[in-house]
């Protein structure tokens, strides 16, 4: 057990006494160039790990070049006999930009990885991993740096002045440390070295660039403070890449890999800096032409000059500055400067876990380290989640749950809230085509809410993978829908609705059962899916300004179903359960403000006491089709019929001449949903004539319709506004009733429909514990054909016997079970 013990608070931290690491749930990588052995604290580091709950598991990250040579047996005899032997060479990945490319892959293969950088010293030390952490960051990961103290810390993240007048805060943060900067200075063997690291850069201040010649030559330079501190961070990294740039060098002029690796290899070299910046540096190695759009388009100039190099093709130039020994000069000099600047802001996003004999770093701080990183590994986890992180059991749960929630007969247990219970039954049971028992039945379908004392936001699977049923779902749902609706010729549809058939199939297969899809999103499902050609022409808007009726919701989520919905890192299970609680709030306001004033309203038939008379009945879908049918009965739907009526007379002609078959479609915008959720088809009639109306809700505003269905628009809203009866005040009430309704239940059934699916997911594996447990032969009665897939021996595999039954005696011996899907139905294999 490791103590570590406070000096400024003389607290003493037990590391150790926590869970054991077989009782760890989290767990995280450190993805190290080093053995872990050689890691400085990695012990206290995986205690305080382990005391977060997180188990620290380390992996070297090395290449290995193998080499076959002859031996002697004896090495005391050189000229007996030899033996052959393989020697593996230990590639430096700092050293080498295409190693560092694979590094930057392995540790973004998993999401509980992180780049460990152990350090030991500034000066001298081969580290090029600052390039790899834009792209660690990027992808949302963590860098945690080790045997490290205040001081190289503050030498890291000091950004160099170029002009060289005044000394980085962070260093002049500590008085000490500028101390020990300038004494180098002052070693006349020692900065003339440091100096040599510098004497050829072009893109340096004049002043400072004849200074440091001076001084490479051990001549005596008086510097100022600020100059003499710069021109040491300057060098120290300069003396951190020369491995990276001389190898680079070697690897272009050689031809070792490619033109395109060495231009990605380039591109990696240079990244941050601007190809307007390169190609104004590096122009006396560029041809005349238009300017260059990427840093790879500068490479291959580049390399076009160096090819000419080599035929001796100089084509007028000078050959003092057209030569390989320049132009690499050049690029070490951008190269050196241009880190200079980029590497402290990143070396300040990693994680400092300094080595446990820094006397300047307390127990406090190690523990802040430890806790940063968790931060941001839970984060990232909550961000990252990926698919293919997935077990079989949840792949496979994922793609059926449309037919779990279909297939089964469900049964909604009495360890649920009473209201969400009845938001459950008269909403998503509607919506997902639910099968839900009256009764619980013994031995029959899937109890949903049975476990007592667990609240339902307290979910059993990641909430990644419950958020991600949504996409199956909703792309299930429209799949069905669209079945249905074109059992007849989708060309003569098209013919008979002209430019309503978008509004139309968007009404049908879109609107009426609920789904929270918008027009845009609904018209790219249709276009990757390559339903319904030239949607422009159908009457599709692609400008349209519509309302979003579930942001996290977007149109790849239908095309590519089983994709996260959660996107934002800081967003988890706690998360979720709060925001639950928040809407249910306001779900349940609504609930009492409609009692309160049907208590006060005078009026028996009002709508408030008509709406909570479907309450109490437990139902809850007010603006589904199936809510209509029970407004046609009412004096409300009445009342709303009279208001078209008396607003159609202006244009009543303009209608009958719009009518095909005595039916006309009229257009309203999107505010008037609330108001034809009671009912959206009218009969209107003039002496002889008849027609039917149809009112279609388009994204469009009110001033932006049509003549005939503006002109009908604002009457409504004129007759709604100016209320002559106790009926035309009821209907103008339901109208703001059901929109304030909308609004909440449009936000609220998303994380429904997650937590019936966490429970659908967790029922299902109750079901399964109790069935026989799933052997090959059983594959038969339950997965089709042509989606089986055969692992293992052929040799050992008897087909007819695995893909046909034949005998009686089979069939009663794997006979399917009475709690499996219908035929039709069968469950899909992932």
């Amino acid at each position: 057990m490791a103590v570590l013990k406070s000096t400024e608070q003389g607290e003493v931290l037990k590391i150790g006494s926590g869970p054991s690491r077989t009782q760890l749930e989290q767990s995280l990588c450190l993805i190290s160039l080093q053995d872990r052995r050689q890691v400085e604290g990695v012990d206290l580091l995986r205690d305080l790990l382990e005391a977060k709950g997180f188990f620290c598991d380390h992996f070297e990250y090395k290449l290995v070049h193998k080499v076959e040579t002859k031996r002697p047996i004896n090495p005391k005899n050189p000229n007996g006999p030899t033996q052959k032997v393989t020697i593996e060479e230990k590639t430096n990945i700092n050293g080498t930009l295409r190693g560092m490319r694979q590094l930057a892959w392995r540790v973004a293969k998993d999401s509980e990885n992180l780049l460990h950088v152990q350090l030991y010293r500034s000066k001298g030390e081969t580290c090029t991993l600052p390039l790899l952490f834009a792209e660690v960051y990027k992808n949302q990961g963590s860098v945690l740096v080790t045997g490290s103290n205040k001081k190289l810390e503050a030498q890291l993240t000091a950004k160099v002045d170029l002009e060289f007048q005044a000394i980085p805060p962070e260093i002049a943060a500590q008085p000490d440390l500028v101390e020990e900067l300038i004494a180098r200075s002052q070693r006349t063997k020692g900065f003339q070295a440091t100096a040599r690291e510098l004497v050829d850069f072009t893109n340096i201040k004049i002043h400072i660039a004849e200074k440091l010649k001076e001084l490479s030559q051990a001549r005596k330079v008086d510097l100022t403070p600020a100059e003499a501190v710069n021109i040491i961070l300057l060098a120290d990294l300069t003396s951190r890449y020369n491995e990276l740039t001389s190898n680079f060098q070697t690897e272009v002029t050689s031809q070792k890999f490619p033109p395109q690796a060495l231009a990605k290899m380039f591109e990696d070299l240079t990244q941050g800096m601007s190809p307007s910046y390169l190609q104004k540096r590096l122009f006396d190695f560029m041809p005349e032409g238009p300017p260059c759009k990427n840093n790879q388009q500068i490479f291959a100039n580049i390399y076009k000059s160096l090819q000419m190099m080599e035929q001796n093709q100089l084509a007028g130039r000078d050959p003092k500055i057209f030569n390989k020994t320049t132009l690499f000069g050049r690029i070490r000099s951008l190269v050196m400067v241009a880190r200079s600047q980029f590497d402290p802001p990143l070396w300040k996003k990693s994680i400092f876990f300094h080595a446990p004999n820094d006397e300047n770093t307390s127990a406090e701080e190690r523990t802040q380290a430890i806790d940063q990183l968790v931060k941001q590994i839970v984060e990232r986890q909550h961000q990252s989640y990926d698919g293919s992180k997935q077990t079989h059991e949840e792949t496979y749960l994922l793609h059926n749950i449309d037919l779990l929630l279909s297939s089964y007969p469900l049964w909604i247990g009495d360890n649920i809230p009473p209201l969400l219970g009845k938001l459950i039954r008269s909403m998503l049971a509607e919506q997902y085509q639910m099968k839900l028992l009256p009764q619980k039945l013994q031995g029959k379908g899937m109890s949903l809410f049975d476990d007592a004392g667990r609240p339902p936001t307290q979910l059993y699977f990641n909430l990644h993978l419950v958020s991600a049923t949504e996409g199956v779902l909703l792309a299930s749902l429209l799949e069905k829908e669209f079945q249905k609706m074109f059992r007849d010729s989708k060309e003569s549809l098209m013919k008979r609705f002209g430019r309503d058939f978008f509004d139309i199939f968007y009404e049908k297969l879109v609107l009426n059962p609920g789904l929270p899809i918008t027009r845009k999103k609904f018209a790219q499902w249709l276009e990757a899916k390559n339903i319904i050609p030239r949607l422009n022409e159908r009457g599709f808007n692609p400008d349209a300004d519509e309302t979003d009726f579930h942001p996290l919701l977007s149109a790849q989520h239908l095309i590519e179903p089983g994709l996260s919905l959660i996107s934002n890192p800081k967003w988890g299970p706690k998360e979720f359960g709060e925001e639950f609680e928040k809407l249910t709030q306001k779900f349940t306001h609504f609930m009492a403000k409609l009692a309160k004033q049907g208590k006060e309203s005078s009026n028996p038939n009002g709508i408030c006491k008509f709406l909570l008379g479907q309450i109490q009945e437990g139902y809850f879908n007010f603006l589904s089709p199936s809510f209509q049918k029970k407004f046609r009965p009412t004096p409300f739907y009445e009342e709303l019929h009279e208001v078209v009526v008396n607003s159609a007379q202006e244009v009543l002609e303009a209608i009958f001449a719009r009518a095909v078959n005595q039916k006309a479609i009229l257009h309203a915008p999107e505010s008037f949903t609330p108001l034809l959720a009671m009912g959206n088809e009218f009969d209107l009639s003039q002496e002889t004539k008849r027609v039917r109306v149809h009112f279609l809700v388009v994204p469009q505003k009110l001033e932006e319709l049509e003549t005939t269905d503006l002109k009908l628009c604002k009457n409504i809203e004129a007759h709604l506004k100016k209320p002559n009866s106790a009926e035309r005040k009821e209907l103008a009430l339901a109208r703001d009733l059901l929109n304030e309704f909308a609004q909440i239940t449009r936000k609220l059934q998303p994380y429904l429909g997650w937590i019936l699916a966490d429970q659908a997911f967790k029922a299902y594996q109750i079901l399964d514990a109790k069935m026989v447990k799933f052997a090959t032969e059983r594959v038969k009665y339950y997965i089709p054909d042509e989606f089986k897939l055969l692992i293992g021996d052929l040799k050992r595999i008897d087909f007819n016997k695995f893909c046909n039954f034949q005998t009686q005696k089979t069939k009663k011996a794997i006979a399917p079970l009475p709690m499996s899907p219908p035929p039709g139905n069968c469950i899909r294999a992932f």
